[in-house]
């Protein structure tokens, strides 16, 4: 395989474009003994998931081929769609037509609701325990300013600063009896969407195994987090902390609040008001899980987003 150029990896060791007999492919790659928490395990089960779902959904999912295992490295491939861009990308754009594309993405979203299977809604607690307590708890062995009890702010606003126990009490109470299992792509942020405008198509890149049961909940929440809380931007922007109070300089393009608007009219018409409790629970554990993974890049980045999925607990009370 012939390298070409990088592209954005995010936990990956390398993501590359690379040609091979002729095409242009996406080549994901990771070492199997660095970093295997963010790097070979989100790997394995991307791959996993795009491997099963892509023979469900074979005009929406890339399926993943050329699997490779060498001295240090696995890797697969999948193709390099150069008519496409990101969802993020497309909606920053100038000419985007929000409408259009939010109504092909909710009909794919209502598609993956078709089949369903009815389980405990206890089976969630799995998913608060393993990737969203345990991150709590990594906050507070590593931002103890945070918990002294004096007042701390994000962008100028006060935030109020819960205990784990309220925190996990205030899931536990808004957990259903039975919920439903549906497909779901995992990881559903704008930057895995990709859309070609003038074919009006769709596809789902980069599906992961992130909400360890298929919700249809989660899926909708990892689109609010680019959308209504701006993960994307925030990420990308500049971040400091002056005298308790952390801010983020972003700014988002009115496209992605009318997509939001969008959303929550989607929303309101296809979940029940159990299920948008759910939705903004699962929106705040976006920024949670992603605690330790962001430290690790940036520790004001990660107090920043700590403080913001705060803030969105802030609408419940235990």
């Amino acid at each position: 395989m012939d390298y070409k150029f990088s592209l954005k990896g995010g936990s990956f060791s390398s993501t590359d474009v690379v040609e091979y007999k002729g095409e242009l492919l996406v080549r994901k790659k990771i070492s199997f003994s660095e970093d295997r928490e963010y790097g070979f395990y989100r790997w394995y089960g991307q791959y996993k998931k795009m491997l099963s779902m892509s023979k469900k959904y074979p005009e929406l999912i890339p399926a993943p081929n050329n699997f490779k295992v060498d001295d240090k490295t696995y890797s697969y491939t999948i193709p390099y769609y150069k008519d496409f861009i990101n969802a993020y990308e497309y909606l920053n754009g100038p000419s985007a037509n929000v409408e259009k594309f939010a109504n092909g993405l909710f009909k794919i979203l209502l598609k993956f609701q078709e089949n369903v299977q009815n389980v405990p809604g206890d089976w969630l607690k799995l998913y608060w325990n393993e990737e969203v307590s345990l991150r709590i708890d990594f906050a507070y062995r590593y931002f103890k300013d945070i918990f002294d009890g004096k007042p701390y702010h994000i962008d100028g606003r006060v935030v109020e600063i819960s205990t784990k126990e309220k925190l996990v009490s205030v899931f536990n109470s808004e957990i259903p009896i039975n919920i439903n299992l549906v497909d779901t792509h995992g990881n559903l942020t704008l930057e895995n969407i990709l859309y070609n405008p003038k074919e009006d198509k769709i596809l789902f890149i980069d599906l992961y195994e992130e909400n360890y049961f298929d919700v249809a909940v989660n899926d909708i929440s990892q689109l609010q987090q680019s959308c209504k809380y701006f993960y994307e931007d925030r990420n990308i922007a500049n971040c400091k902390e002056i005298d308790r109070n952390v801010v983020c300089n972003f700014k988002s393009s009115k496209n992605l609040y009318l997509f939001n608007d969008l959303l929550e009219i989607f929303i309101h018409r296809n979940f029940s008001k159990q299920d948008e409790k759910l939705i903004k629970l699962f929106a705040a554990s976006q920024f949670y899980r992603m605690i330790p993974f962001k430290f690790h890049h940036s520790k004001v980045h990660a107090k920043y987003f700590f403080l913001l999925a705060c803030k969105i607990m802030e609408d419940f009370r235990a």
